[in-house]
């Protein structure tokens, strides 16, 4: 059976900090690793993180020794700060996934025209220029960062920079 004992409440009267001490690893106890990213789970949540993490270890080993809150192997397949590959929007400055900045860029462009169109003339300001191709992927983080940033405007009184709109209801402050 994968389920473990219910831990013990101590016997003795102890004071607060060692009780939650002792509360702490004992719930640490009852925690099980998973074998692909060394994250922790409890027994019975094990089984279907597997499925997502590693279906081939899922169906065939048994739940890791337990380790604890918050603690990794050192065989471990998680990296700190890894995650998709995303790019920065040149128009907006939000970040996406190289599959969806296409889609969003066309989209963000037509926003970026209307919003242009409605301003009044003298709060017009040119279309930033897009990153030209091909650039690795930090000088292309770099050149659509400093794109986006040439479309903000600096506020008159403390010098910060704002999106346009953004700009009017901080000056009213």
């Amino acid at each position: 059976e994968k389920r473990k004992s219910l831990p013990q409440k101590p016997d003795v009267p102890i004071t607060s900090a060692e009780y939650e001490k002792q509360a702490s690893e004992s719930y640490k106890t009852t925690m099980a690793a998973c074998p692909g990213c060394g994250r922790t789970f409890l027994p019975d949540r094990l089984e279907v993180h597997m499925r997502s993490c590693c279906p081939e270890k899922s169906e065939t080993s048994a739940p890791a020794p337990a380790m604890g809150l918050g603690s990794s192997s050192s065989g471990s397949k998680a990296v700190a700060g890894a995650g998709p590959k995303m790019r920065t929007c040149y128009l907006c400055g939000m970040q996406f996934g190289k599959a969806s900045l296409e889609i969003h860029e066309r989209a963000c462009k037509k926003k970026w025209d209307a919003a242009n169109a409605a301003a009044p003339a003298d709060q017009r300001k040119a279309m930033p220029e897009k990153p030209s191709a091909p650039l690795s992927s930090a000088e292309y983080e770099k050149q659509a960062y400093d794109s986006f940033q040439s479309t903000l405007a600096a506020c008159p009184n403390c010098g910060r920079t704002f999106l346009p709109d953004r700009l009017e209801i901080h000056m009213r402050s």
